[in-house]
């Protein structure tokens, strides 16, 4: 509202030198250059108009005449309109225009409401073309009119805000306030941080500001920009913090005093429930850390008939369950343990009975078993009583090589049977026989995922068949013996 005020503001100033503008009896001062009646003219008419300085210029943009009020002398200083945005829009454009404007005179610095004006030549002039002429221009635009109203020390536009919005307003220029009526809250002069001002200069748009302290105010500041565009000053409309200040320390109190009395309410409160409560959650903890402990005999007791009591009767049927079921866990162990260690015995009993040899390695062919028959075959291994060299975690190619042949061709091919002839201890023979031993449905040891059946190691029986090829070897001999008998007889028939 507060911009809305100050646009009418430059409304009214544009208007102004557009009615001046339009005067027939200016516009034949100033074709006819008549300097000092045009400067009476603009005289007169300053003094029934809201504004502070009346200029007219010529097409060049040279001063021919121009008027000042008492209050503002300082104006009548030379300025030069040679690079005057305002003028060079209203001329080119030939048109009206009203914008703010930063006039620096003889060190000192004005913000003013600027408004131009072309003036074109007079109807009366154009229908007297045998008159005589000065002008060789015979453009239509024979000048412009400029009408500054200025900001700085006139509380004009500040006590008209006021009056319509009642809000301090403040017109503020280098950081300094240039338009103010005297602040309803304060009797010094306003202020804004210069920080804040040249975020505002720097800044396009509007910004709020809020101070809130019991000195402090309600703020909001819109910069004011030139026919350029480029913020020259700012405008601020603000009002006193103290009553919102009241308002909120009154809230503040009546809240401080809600906030005590449900503060005593929640510690009686508090008290009654950590007594009511916390004694028998103790004595339900200190149960909890007998059963912990591995004490699942034990029972909570607790007369109680709300939660709490029941979460102790829960509590007890549970500890009871699991009591029973670790004693049967337990019994079930027990008896798989010793059918185990009957088997293992038994099966202990029949591996160290074995007529055969018997060897056994893991998945890197290392010796993990052998019986006596073994040992008996191969007595420079695995006898404590001679200081032999032990076969367990023994590479099956450090024992013996064509038994690790087997292993390998085992390994290789696990489905099929391997045997073959070896060598023994005192010139025996022996029939070895290998095969694969596979593992199904196992998991990876480490990441425990399925992979199906693996080669886990192999197992050899080895039988001495040395009395076996004797035989075999004298019935043969006999065979032949016989065979070359009966040939002889059957020749000595003949």
């Amino acid at each position: 509202m507060a911009d809305l005020i100050y646009q009418n503001q430059v409304k009214e100033i544009k208007n102004t030198s557009h009615r001046l503008s339009r005067q027939n009896a200016l516009k034949l001062l100033v074709h006819f250059e008549i300097k000092p009646k045009l400067a009476g003219h603009l005289d007169q008419f300053l003094q029934n108009i809201n504004a502070h300085q009346l200029i007219v210029v010529n097409p060049q943009k040279q001063r021919l005449a121009q008027a000042v009020k008492p209050d503002f002398e300082i104006l009548n200083n030379f300025q030069d309109f040679t690079h005057n945005a305002l003028l060079e829009v209203a001329l080119k454009e030939d048109r009206s225009v009203a914008s703010s404007e930063h006039i620096k005179l003889n060190g000192q610095s004005f913000l003013a409401i600027s408004a131009i004006s072309p003036i074109h030549r007079s109807d009366r002039v154009k229908a007297r073309s045998n008159a005589p002429n000065k002008r060789s221009d015979n453009s239509a635009i024979i000048g412009a009119v400029i009408v500054h109203y200025i900001l700085n020390n006139n509380a004009q536009l500040s006590e008209r805000i006021q009056d319509l919005l009642g809000v301090d307003a403040v017109i503020y220029q280098n950081g300094q306030a240039i338009n103010y009526k005297t602040l309803q809250h304060t009797l010094s002069p306003p202020h804004i941080k210069p920080a804040l001002y040249q975020q505002l200069i720097s800044t396009p748009g509007n910004l709020e500001v809020a101070e809130i302290d019991f000195d402090g105010q309600l703020a909001e500041y819109q910069s004011v920009k030139n026919i350029s565009g480029q913020a020259i000053a700012v405008l601020a409309i603000s009002r006193s913090a103290a009553p919102y200040m009241q308002t909120i320390l009154k809230a503040g109190l009546s809240m401080l005093g809600i906030m005590l009395f449900c503060i005593i309410g929640a510690s009686v409160l508090g008290y009654w429930l950590a007594h009511s409560i916390l004694g028998p959650l103790n004595h339900l903890l200190n149960g909890v850390k007998r059963i912990t402990s591995g004490d699942l005999s034990y029972e909570i007791s607790l007369d109680l008939k709300d939660e709490m009591g029941t979460l102790a009767t829960a509590f007890n049927g549970m500890s009871r369950q699991l009591h029973e079921l670790v004693e049967t866990l337990e019994q079930r162990i027990e008896q798989a343990t010793h059918k185990l260690q009957n088997a293992l015995a038994h099966l202990a009993a029949i591996i160290d009975n074995m007529p055969d040899g018997l060897l056994v390695t893991d998945n890197r062919t290392l010796i993990i078993q052998v019986n006596p028959a073994l040992s008996a075959m191969f007595p420079n291994y695995n006898n404590p009583e001679s200081g032999s060299e032990s076969l367990l975690e023994k590479e099956c190619t450090q024992f013996n090589a064509e038994i690790s042949e087997l292993i390998h061709q085992s390994r290789l091919y696990p489905n099929k049977v391997h045997s073959a002839e070896i060598k023994l201890a005192g010139e025996h023979i022996g029939q070895a026989v290998a095969t694969a031993i596979i593992q199904k449905d196992s998991l990876h040891e480490e990441a425990g995922t399925y992979i199906g059946s693996q080669y886990i190691g192999s197992v050899v029986l080895i039988r001495d068949i040395t009395r076996e090829k004797e035989i075999d070897q004298m019935m043969k001999n006999t065979i032949d013996t016989l065979t070359r008998v009966g040939a002889a007889l059957s020749a000595e028939r003949i």
